[in-house]
């Protein structure tokens, strides 16, 4: 036996990349089979809210004065969030508005703004379907979304102009989006589809438009890609991009990864288009209305468009001989994030305060929302006014509005 060595132990000659390979191949399964699992569960917003656009295609449609509008004589088209937080019919009247009141009922009020005005509620739960039933008499409701108070104001005229009847009361909901959007007006429809026609710069508040015939090639790279430009990158920087976006779109493991355990809050991916310094960005800077004047000073000019159009509607409602009302929403970070996004009560409020202000240097009419949505929270038992991921309120939400604006209205009348 001297001499004689013991026979090879295959298993131990075995290489260890075959058994790294066997772990990994095993590792892949079981998360296969886990993806597969969780898209079955509510987990599956995770990537529906990367791939569903809520507005349905063509109800929105190009329209030469205002940019677009909603298409008119939308008999009914589904409306829902990929969180499952709402999911109802919307239509269009003849006039282009989320309304079943035509005007031609006689004296009416005419209601305008943007996404908050126009619903993210089922039909008769919306502002201006509760603010009709209080009021006893016909609203128009025409808020579109994407408006800011330039485009709210054409749409006025547009409708008042067809109804061929003017108002009693012009009725407009200003949200502090309204500066961004009379600021930055570069909203395209592309195939039915409201898509960013513009790209802007939030520090110099300098932006350019994207060609009509470019803007689909921009946002099919978007889709595909995640980058904002015509030219398609190259396979080496495309590829590993066009997986990253897949993985974003398809895999809810992959969005855990990034984004923790928890249900994404509506805040995730809101600033992905703003070129902010990271150092400076905040939560509510996606508001021009809460930047720094001191630090973005051109956000003067943008205040200055926004008074101006304001006054401008003014005027118009006055030239009607119809009594004229803002509506001051407020954002859903002030009745709930308050300390979580503002850095002090001085910068939540100072907007608010300007706003104020100019309107009664101006003696233009307002309700402020937000001291009685403020009242309201502090209820026991009040249930939420905005929706858990969505910035939008809610069927009590507008029903709270409803409620504000009609006393307010109510209390105008009845001056003498």
């Amino acid at each position: 036996m001297n001499g004689d060595t013991a026979p090879p132990n295959r298993f131990s000659q075995r290489p260890i990349a075959y058994l790294a390979l066997a772990a990994l191949i095993g590792l892949a399964l079981i998360l296969a089979l886990v993806e597969s699992a969780l898209h079955f569960t509510s987990w599956r917003m995770y990537i529906d809210r990367h791939t569903h656009a809520p507005i349905p295609q063509y109800y929105i449609q190009s329209d030469p004065a205002l940019g677009f509008d909603l298409a008119p004589n939308v008999k009914a088209a589904r409306f829902y969030s990929a969180f499952r937080e709402f999911d109802h019919e919307v239509f269009t009247n003849k006039y282009g508005c989320f309304d079943r009141t035509t005007g031609d009922e006689g004296d009416y009020s005419l209601l305008l703004g943007d996404s908050l005005i126009w619903g993210w509620t089922p039909y008769q739960q919306t502002m201006g379907a509760q603010l009709e039933r209080r009021l006893g008499s016909p609203v128009m409701k025409c808020g579109v979304m994407g408006y800011g108070v330039e485009r709210a104001l054409a749409k006025g005229r547009k409708v008042v102009a067809q109804r061929g009847r003017m108002p009693k009361i012009v009725i407009f909901g200003f949200s502090w989006n309204d500066l961004n959007d009379d600021h930055f007006p570069g909203y395209s429809v592309v195939d039915g589809i409201l898509a960013n026609g513009y790209a802007a710069n939030y520090v110099t508040g300098e932006y350019s438009l994207i060609d009509n015939e470019a803007l689909p090639k921009f946002l099919a790279n978007e889709k595909k890609y995640g980058l904002r430009q015509e030219a398609p990158p190259g396979l080496i920087k495309g590829l590993p991009l066009a997986l990253k976006k897949f993985a974003k779109n398809n895999s809810i493991l992959y969005n855990l990864s990034k984004y923790g355990y928890k249900i994404p809050s509506y805040y995730a991916g809101m600033y992905s288009n703003h070129h902010l310094p990271r150092s400076s960005m905040n939560r509510y800077l996606r508001y021009l209305a809460y930047l720094d004047e001191t630090k973005y000073p051109w956000i003067e000019n943008a205040w200055r468009k926004t008074f101006e159009n304001i006054s401008a509607m003014n005027d118009w409602a006055e030239g009607m001989d119809a009594k004229f009302i803002l509506v001051i929403i407020p954002t859903k970070e002030q009745i709930y994030f308050q300390k979580q996004v503002f850095r002090s009560a001085e910068a939540m409020e100072r907007p608010r305060k300007r706003l104020m202000e100019f309107l009664e240097s101006r003696h233009i009419k307002y309700v402020d929302i937000l001291p009685g949505f403020r009242k309201a929270v502090a209820e026991p038992g009040t249930p939420m006014l905005y929706y858990k991921h969505n910035t939008h309120w809610n069927e009590a939400g507008s029903g709270r509005a409803a409620q504000i604006v009609h006393k307010a209205i109510e209390s105008e009348l009845n001056r003498k």
